[in-house]
């Protein structure tokens, strides 16, 4: 066999291999995301409310990421989706999904709202925010212990803690 003829061979073969490859991922991405928005569905008629495309597309997005999203990173997805939504309406079913306590909101350094879905019930938890690439992680197992310390008198309704630092696939500048 010529030399030239087996490289068209081999990356034939590496071509066909990517592609089944890159299928039957994009098929694993799909089930997890039909999933999520299955888990979106429920919990929107768990809480009693009226479920809307925009809502269940929404909640889908935020339950298939593991940090927290802006409004931009939501739209974006979006607009790789089958469905569409203005910013207004994305805007409303975020604030909506926030003051239900199915989502809740962190404000990043640059001053952008992130949001995360809520699946359990509201707790008062930490927020990791890596310098590098800006993601924002939910720190559900600490809680601040600053709020059992407060002077008598005194009751909390909302506080933010946010650690800042670098997350484990960032890498770490040279001190």
């Amino acid at each position: 066999m010529a030399p030239g003829k087996n490289t068209y061979i081999t990356s034939l073969v590496f071509d066909i291999v990517l592609a089944m490859f890159t299928q039957k991922h994009s098929s694993i991405e799909k089930m997890q995301d039909n999933q999520n928005f299955e888990i979106a569905q429920a919990l929107l008629k768990t809480s009693g409310n009226r479920t809307t495309p925009a809502r269940i597309q929404i909640l889908g997005f935020l339950l298939s990421s593991d940090n927290a999203l802006s409004h931009q990173d939501i739209e974006c997805s979006l607009e790789d989706s089958s469905q569409h939504f203005d910013r207004v309406t994305i805007y409303r079913t975020l604030d909506w999904l926030v003051a239900h306590e199915i989502a809740h909101k962190v404000m990043s350094n640059d001053r952008t709202w992130r949001y995360n879905a809520q699946t359990t019930a509201p707790s008062r938890h930490a927020h990791f925010h890596c310098k590098q690439c800006s993601q924002i992680l939910c720190l559900e197992h600490l809680q601040p212990a600053v709020l059992s310390d407060l002077p008598k008198g005194y009751e909390v309704e909302q506080a933010e803690l946010t650690l800042q630092g670098y997350c484990p696939l960032c890498p770490q500048p040279a001190s």
